[in-house]
C-alpha cells in the first residue's frame, strides 16, 4: 500500500477508534451506521470513511479477531453523492496561468496540466524522476496514490516548459502546501485579465490541472485505456467522466501551449543556485 493510502486509513480509522472504546468484536452494524451518519461531511467523504471501516473489518476477519459477518459494513447504506460537473481550464486560461506564474511554480503547473499527476504526487516528485532526455516522468510506487509504479510520457510542449528549470535532483515543488500559492496566482491572473478590453475573469477550478490533462488527452489519443494508465485511473472512470468532454481541435491547442520565444524564465543554473543544488 502507498504511504498516502496508509495515511488516509490512519486518519479515518483513528477517528473511528476514538468513538468506540471497546474491542472491535463488540461493534455492531447499527453503531457503524450511526457513526457514519454523525459525520458532518459530504456524501463522498462519508463513503470514503465507510470504505476504510470495511477494510478494517475485512482485515479483522482474516485474522480471526471477529467472526465472519459479525459487522456487515456492506449492508450500511451508501451516502448520496451529489453529481459535480468536471471543470477544466481552457487553453487560453492555461496559457495565462503559466505566463503569470512565478518561475519556481512553472514545473508544478506544467506537470499537472500536461502529465496529469495529482497535486500530492507532484509534491513528492523529485527531479531525478523527471527524465527529459528519455521522455517520461517516473511515478514511483511510494509516490503514487495507487502504489503502482508507472511511466508517463513527456510531450514536446511539457519538455519546453521544464527545460529551463531542470535539475539533477531535489523537489520539483518547493512548497509544502500549494493552496496559498494557487490562490495568489489566481488573483494575479484575474486582476490582469480585468484590465484588458474586453475584461475577463478567472477563478481557480478544483483539481482542474489533472482533469484538464485527462480530458484533452482522451480527445487527442481517442484511447481511454491508454489515458487511464497514464493518469492512474480506471478506464471505466475515464470513459464515464471524460469521454467527449472536449473537442479534438481544443486538444491540439492545449498540447501546443509552449513558452513564448525569448520568454523571461530563470536559467537552470540560476534556479539551481537558488535552491543550493548543482546541475
Amino acid at each position: 500500500m502507498s504511504d498516502v493510502y496508509l495515511k488516509h486509513l490512519r486518519s479515518r480509522l483513528g477517528l473511528f477508534a476514538e468513538r468506540f472504546k471497546t474491542t472491535i468484536a463488540m461493534v455492531t452494524t447499527a453503531e457503524i451506521e450511526d457513526f457514519l451518519r454523525s459525520l458532518e461531511l459530504s456524501g463522498r467523504s462519508r463513503n470514503n470513511y465507510r470504505r476504510a471501516i470495511a477494510t478494517l473489518f475485512y482485515f479483522a476477519e482474516t485474522r480471526g479477531y471477529v467472526a465472519k459477518g459479525a459487522a456487515q459494513v456492506e449492508s450500511v447504506a451508501l451516502a448520496k453523492e451529489h453529481e459535480v460537473g468536471i471543470e477544466i481550464f481552457t487553453p487560453e486560461e492555461m496559457t495565462r496561468i503559466l505566463n503569470h506564474s512565478e518561475p519556481k511554480l512553472v514545473p508544478f503547473l506544467a506537470i499537472g496540466g500536461f502529465v496529469g499527476l495529482r497535486h500530492a504526487e507532484i509534491s513528492r516528485l523529485d527531479w531525478s524522476q523527471v527524465r527529459l532526455d528519455d521522455g517520461f516522468v517516473e511515478v514511483t510506487a511510494s509516490n503514487a496514490r495507487t502504489a503502482s509504479r508507472c511511466l508517463v510520457p513527456i510531450l514536446p510542449n511539457l519538455k519546453a516548459w521544464l527545460g529551463p528549470h531542470q535539475r539533477v535532483h531535489g523537489k520539483v515543488c518547493p512548497y509544502a502546501s500549494m493552496s496559498k500559492q494557487l490562490l495568489w496566482l489566481a488573483e494575479a491572473v484575474h486582476a490582469q485579465w480585468q484590465q484588458e478590453t474586453p475584461p475577463g475573469s478567472f477563478v481557480w477550478k478544483h483539481n482542474a490541472l489533472r482533469r484538464s490533462f485527462i480530458s484533452y488527452r482522451v480527445a487527442q489519443t481517442q484511447n481511454v485505456a491508454q489515458v487511464a494508465l497514464e493518469a492512474g485511473n480506471s478506464p471505466r472512470m475515464v470513459f464515464s467522466n471524460y469521454r467527449e468532454l472536449v473537442r479534438p481541435a481544443d486538444a491540439v491547442k492545449w498540447f501546443a501551449i509552449a513558452p513564448a520565444p525569448g520568454a523571461s524564465v530563470l536559467s537552470s543554473s540560476h534556479e539551481a543556485a537558488a535552491f543550493g543544488t548543482t546541475v
